[in-house]
């Protein structure tokens, strides 16, 4: 701060249009400039240092923030329903994980901003994700803008994830669907050289979009059986949404029963399909390259009766 301030005075002396005034006669004459002679100075170095603060810090940040996968979904809760068990798994095996929220969910039937960012906050720290952040889009009004696209690409650039998981485009909600649009449309202009946001650009290498309503043939079945009782617990958090008796308001379908028993159905089917208990499922628009074909696709899943010992 001195350095700043000393370097910030030096310049303002000798170059600013408003030296003469502040000549040390004009100071004798009126005496009640000395307060100004020194507070200017100072004010202005205090600027400068904290704009370098700031971007020393958001600097560091980049530096130590850079995450193997990021999961960007339009509500809160959205990534711990559709993904939960798959982050928590990625971070069991020691990769850095981040949640980025679209909105803070305040068109929902049930919650409160305040409520639903406070079981955000639980549910982030049973999965223990390294990052939840949130680029508070309007909910219900997820548009896929060039503005929009902007904040998304300094999003992406700033944490450059390996993968990002997102919303299938074949959606009943439009805000999972534009979301879904705007990280694709994203991801690819976040690699270009010249689309100015002021960091480095980054192209994620792939896009997982996750199954809800509608199914997909998937490209990839996780097994989650190890992570399946956190995942339940990190749903468990959002109680203004879920099934909740003690929670008075307007039922919905994500807070009945009957979703819960669902979500865990399907879990347990494509579980099935891999020979687990549950499982979580992915489709990708690119194809994935196999090395070792024996041991990534033929020592796979083996059950009774299959392969040799």
């Amino acid at each position: 701060m001195a350095l700043c301030h000393s370097v910030t005075q030096a310049l303002f002396f000798s170059f600013s249009p408003f030296t003469i005034p502040y000549s040390p006669f004009f100071i004798r004459v009126h005496p009640w400039f000395k307060v100004f002679h020194f507070t200017i100075p100072v004010a202005f170095g205090c600027v400068i240092t904290y704009f370098f603060k700031l971007n020393d810090t958001h600097y560091l940040r980049k530096a130590y923030m850079d995450l193997d996968v990021i999961c960007m979904m339009a509500h809160p809760d959205d990534a711990e329903i559709l993904s939960g068990g798959t982050l928590i798994k990625l971070k069991d095996q020691g990769y850095a994980v981040g949640i980025i929220d679209f909105t803070r969910g305040e068109m929902g039937t049930r919650g409160t901003v305040g409520q639903r960012t406070g079981e955000a906050a639980c549910s982030a720290e049973i999965m223990g994700v390294d990052v939840r952040d949130n680029l508070e889009f309007p909910d219900a009004h997820i548009e896929n803008t060039v503005e929009n696209r902007k904040r998304v690409v300094r999003a992406i650039r700033e944490y450059r994830p390996h993968i990002v998981i997102t919303h299938d485009r074949n959606n009943r909600n439009p805000d999972h669907t534009h979301t879904s649009m705007l990280v694709q449309e994203s991801c690819f202009t976040s690699g270009l050289a010249k689309y100015d946001t002021g960091q480095l650009p980054h192209r994620p290498n792939k896009i997982l979009f996750t199954m809800e309503y509608f199914e997909f043939k998937p490209t990839l079945i996780i097994d989650i059986t190890e992570q399946f009782k956190r995942k339940i617990k990190a749903v468990g958090c959002y109680r203004s949404q879920v099934h909740n008796l003690e929670y008075e308001g307007l039922p919905t379908y994500i807070s009945s029963d009957r979703f819960a028993q669902e979500i865990e159905s399907r879990m347990r089917y494509f579980g099935s399909r891999i020979h687990a208990d549950f499982a979580e499922v992915f489709r990708m628009d690119t194809p994935v390259e196999i090395h070792d074909l024996v041991g990534e696709v033929g020592l796979r899943a083996l059950i009774p009766g299959q392969g040799r010992k």
